[in-house]
């Protein structure tokens, strides 16, 4: 999704961005592969893994896209 661009402090409410649901191209063996958007910009992944018995572990990681033309 793209970072948000809410300036609210204290628990404000804010808008959750638009989800990119199809940016993963390929999952296999615990590995993925991902297609970055074209559009420039702030972006954050959000992962989320579970186990066979219902343990799960998550992280977020934000990145920037910069346009490919120079």
């Amino acid at each position: 999704m793209r970072e948000s661009a809410a300036t609210q402090i204290g628990g404000d409410p804010e808008t959750v961005p638009e989800i990119i649901s199809t940016a993963i191209e390929d999952q296999e063996d615990g590995n993925i592969v991902l297609e970055a958007p074209d559009e420039t910009g702030a972006y954050r992944l959000f992962a989320y893994v579970y186990n066979s018995t219902g343990l799960a572990g998550h992280a977020n990681i934000p990145f920037f896209v910069e346009s490919s033309r120079r």
